[in-house]
């Protein structure tokens, strides 16, 4: 019994020796194949071995496994390696306007507080994107981070990218500067099939050449060539067009031509197409395109069935392009609209058979390619005296055809006829053609109208509507009255109140007659700005129902509409050297004169696309009110 109990004592340690041998397997040991023979070979060390194993694992103490661990990682740990932090670039030696890349990369530890180096030279197009690895080997482990930056070589010259920084545990490591040459490209306009970086892949910024003026259509076309076969392009920077209002083509054609260049063939396809229409005169340089290009990247060995596709990815950059930009020729005619392009105009009259006592109707359509936001709506021209209504836009909308922007807006104009007669309306508009280079006037088909007469009959003399009788005989005319209703209250209250209204109406008659004196500049600039507060209040009122975009162009047209009718600015005029000099032509403060001209280039970049830094709806509306006072009082 006493053995029987002994054996199964010694079997219970057995089993637990068994049980904590497996735990440290599954927990360290079973990842490695290599540390299970080592921990063999330990126990046979420590005198453990075959059919003896029963009597000597009882010997084997905390104090042994804790040794027995030790030695392990111990030995693993001799074998690790001392951390390095390298730099590379994809090249070394490129022309300019390539875009390259350099990547850092860490190994054998784990790094914090990276720090790039300053390329105060390049341009920095895409990155940092950032990676790691983990590799095990033979039961070493391996790890990797990686920093990597697109550049852009802006220039020539021989240039030195400075040293980044990591920590890496309690060490601080740096790379090695890395020498750069940047090249002569030659013609930036003929990409170059040997060039570094770009291999024969090239992008070219293509505007027709010669000379533009402010408001004019300029197309601007970003075309790929390549002799590789390209399966996607992403756009990673481009330039902020700041001078320019843009209009972005939405569809591109996707039919790809041949071109030819330094005896190399290339596939040409159009990947982005922006009409651009310069704010004011002057010379602009764009900034490259950069896109990240992916084509078919060879595959190492055999390709299986289920071989997913390899692409190699490439960056390449747009040669900048400089734009020349001159201002429209003197003299400009009085009744210029601001226009510049090619324009047509047509006209859908109402009803010309009508009375005084209807309003008369003229639907008109402007179309051409220039900018829409530098012309308001002209004037109509009539050989009578109508009561005019302020034009109405019903229509402001944007085609695209034969390679342009076509801009149509629809204007619909209300009077009416004050007098009975026959007159003719036709509507004038007055632009500048970029192609002949001169002013040119079209105008509408002339509406011929009859005006019969009304019920609400003209004005007339009281000695023209009365004929004075003789009396018949036998009729009294000497009436004889009681003079006290003469001077009762009653009939002075009367005659007072006929005088009132005969010296009001002949107050109005002067007022009228004083104002129809005045020339039609004069009561713009009057009542520009009652108009510009009246318009300020309703789009206030509005703000809750227009977007941010919508209300600061709203806000900027009023400014500017302001500014052209209170101090007779043309609309081709409205720039900062020439509204400085409107302005102290008017004798306005200079403080003055400085705020209003500093909101309106903070304007510019509301009215072509963007929102004035700092400022809010309510900002914005106060601002302008503010500047509308002073250059009103």
């Amino acid at each position: 019994m006493l053995q029987q109990k002994l054996h199964q004592k010694q079997h219970v340690r057995k089993e637990s020796f068994s049980s904590i041998y497996t735990s440290l397997e599954k927990s360290v040991l079973s990842p490695v194949a290599e540390l299970r023979e080592r921990l063999g070979e330990a126990v046979e060390a420590l005198g453990v071995r075959g059919g003896r194993i029963r009597c000597n694992i009882v010997r084997i103490t905390f104090s042994q496994i804790f040794l027995l661990l030790f030695f392990i990682f111990s030995s693993g740990a001799s074998n690790a390696q001392d951390p390095t932090f390298t730099s590379v670039v994809s090249t070394n030696k490129l022309i300019a306007n390539t875009v390259f890349e350099i990547q850092f990369e860490l190994n054998n530890a784990k790094g914090e507080d990276f720090t790039p180096p300053d390329f105060t030279d390049f341009k920095v197009v895409g990155g940092p994107s950032m990676g790691s690895s983990t590799m095990i080997v033979n039961g070493q482990v391996s790890r990797s981070q990686s920093w990597t930056y697109s550049l852009l070589a802006t220039r020539e010259g021989h240039f030195t990218i400075g040293s980044a920084n990591v920590i890496a545990g309690r060490r601080k490591l740096a790379t090695r500067p890395i020498a750069i040459e940047v090249t002569s490209a030659g013609h930036l306009s003929q990409p170059d099939p040997n060039a570094t970086g770009g291999e024969s892949i090239a992008l070219l910024a293509d505007i027709a050449e010669g000379e533009y003026y402010p408001g004019q259509q300029i197309i601007l076309n970003y075309k790929l060539l390549f002799r590789e076969n390209v399966q996607s392009v992403n756009l990673i920077s481009e330039d902020d067009y700041a001078d320019f209002f843009i209009q972005n083509f939405n569809s591109i054609s996707q039919q790809s031509t041949y071109e030819t260049i330094n005896g190399v063939t290339y596939t040409s396809r159009v990947i982005k197409s922006v009409a651009m229409y310069a704010h004011q005169s002057g010379t602009y340089t764009l900034d490259p395109l950069v896109i990240d290009v992916g084509v078919n990247a060879p595959y190492p060995g055999n390709q299986g069935f289920f071989t997913m596709r390899r692409l190699r990815n490439v960056q390449v950059a747009s040669p900048p392009k400089t734009i020349k930009v001159i201002p429209l020729p003197s003299p400009v005619p009085d009744d210029f609209s601001g226009a510049v392009g090619q324009y047509y105009v047509t006209a859908t009259p109402g009803p010309t058979q009508l009375t005084t006592d209807d309003d008369f109707s003229l639907r008109v359509e402007i179309q051409g390619n220039g900018d829409s936001r530098r012309w308001d709506p002209p004037e109509p021209n009539i050989d009578g005296n109508f009561e005019l209504y302020d034009p109405r836009i019903n229509e402001d909308i944007f085609n695209e055809s034969a390679g342009n922007i076509v801009h149509t807006r629809t204007i619909e104009y209300m009077m009416i006829p004050q007098s009975p007669g026959e007159f003719r309306v036709f509507i004038p508009f007055t632009f500048f053609n970029p192609v002949t280079k001169k002013y040119e006037t079209v105008r509408s088909d002339t509406s011929e109208l009859q005006v019969a007469q009304g019920n609400s009959f003209a004005r007339r003399s009281v000695t023209d509507s009365i004929q004075l009788v003789p009396p018949p005989p036998g009729i009294v005319t000497d009436i004889r009255t009681d003079d006290r209703f003469w001077t009762s209250p009653a009939h002075l209250a009367l005659f007072g109140l006929v005088c009132s209204g005969l010296l009001f109406g002949l107050f109005i008659t002067v007022k009228r007659k004083r104002e129809s004196q005045i020339p039609e500049s004069e009561k713009l600039r009057s009542a520009a700005g009652l108009h510009a507060r009246q318009q300020l209040e309703l789009l206030q009122k509005m703000s809750s129902q227009v977007s941010d975009k919508l209300f600061f162009e709203k806000a900027t047209e009023i400014y500017y509409k302001f500014l052209s009718e209170k101090f007779s600015i043309p609309p081709a005029d409205l720039d900062k050297e020439k509204l400085e000099g409107y302005l102290e032509k008017a004798s306005i403060a200079d403080t003055t004169v400085q705020r209003a001209v500093r909101f309106f280039e903070q304007c510019l970049s509301v009215r072509y696309g963007g929102i004035p830094g700092g400022y809010s709806r309510d900002e914005m509306i106060s601002e302008t009110k503010q500047i509308i006072d002073l250059l009103g009082s």
